[in-house]
């Protein structure tokens, strides 16, 4: 049953309705009679009593909850917040917790168990790693990839997954290679304002990518239109698409710009 709650105005209406049925009367729908006083008082606090049954829908779900009520979901599924976190991260952490429920090892655990470990934002798996019995963990920092970032992680992720089940699958924590991805961009206009908006789409696209996931020439160039502060584009470099490693991340490389016109 959806919860639809009504606007003042609706509950205004309803009141003096209401009201002027029960009286026989328009004296409530009059402006400055005491009817039309009680109608708003009472649609009033109709209206706050519809508030506060939202504000507790809302923090039955950790997706929506307030700050405070995150927090009692967070306990309830064993996710503390990380030194330094902001909400939005340990929310996703504890909606992901509900969704991939410890299963006893698999593909969906590991990635909670990385992530739950401090300094890692982002974490995949690899299957047969070294062989059968194997997995790899695959993590990732916040922000834009830098390896050496990911490999101060490893310790602390290895050391997490080797107490977890199961005690026959050998579990190795690892640092992705970087792929690093040049690109050169005629800009119209070429402002340094317009190169910081472009500069950020090209990051942000890249942070979402997944290790081994191929990046797409279409896919760069509708990254690039997309930015609001561009009139128009050509993308020099690359040229088509580009095949990133299995078990690489892409970063971005050189970042060259020219004038369209």
């Amino acid at each position: 049953m959806s919860f639809d709650r009504p606007a003042l105005a609706s509950l205004i209406a309803r009141s003096q309705s209401t009201l002027s049925t029960k009286l026989g009367s328009t004296a409530a729908r009059l402006d400055k009679t005491p009817e039309n006083a009680l109608t708003n008082m009472s649609a009033a606090l109709a209206d706050g009593v519809w508030g506060g049954l939202e504000h507790a829908v809302a923090q039955i779900f950790p997706a929506t909850a307030d700050e405070d009520f995150l927090a009692l979901h967070a306990a309830q599924r064993a996710v503390p917040r990380k030194e330094g976190e902001d909400i939005d991260a340990w929310r996703y952490r504890v909606t992901l917790s509900f969704s991939a429920a410890p299963r006893g090892g698999t593909e969906d655990d590991f990635v909670t168990w990385a992530r739950s470990v401090a300094g890692v934002d982002r974490a995949w798996t690899a299957p047969c790693w070294d062989g059968l019995g194997t997995v790899g963990v695959l993590v990732a920092p916040p922000g834009d990839y830098v390896r050496a970032d990911a490999v101060v992680l490893l310790p602390a992720v290895q050391a997490l997954l080797d107490s977890k089940p199961p005690t026959g699958v050998v579990k190795t924590a690892i640092a992705p290679a970087e792929f690093v991805v040049p690109v050169e961009l005629a800009l119209w206009p070429n402002t340094e304002a317009v190169q910081t908006d472009v500069t950020k789409a090209l990051k942000l696209y890249l942070r979402e990518r997944k290790p081994g996931e191929h990046l797409l020439w279409s896919h760069l160039r509708r990254v690039i239109a997309s930015v609001q502060s561009l009139i128009d584009h050509r993308v020099r470099r690359p040229w088509s698409d580009l095949q990133v490693p299995a078990r690489a991340l892409p970063v971005l490389g050189e970042l060259v710009f020219t004038s369209l016109h």
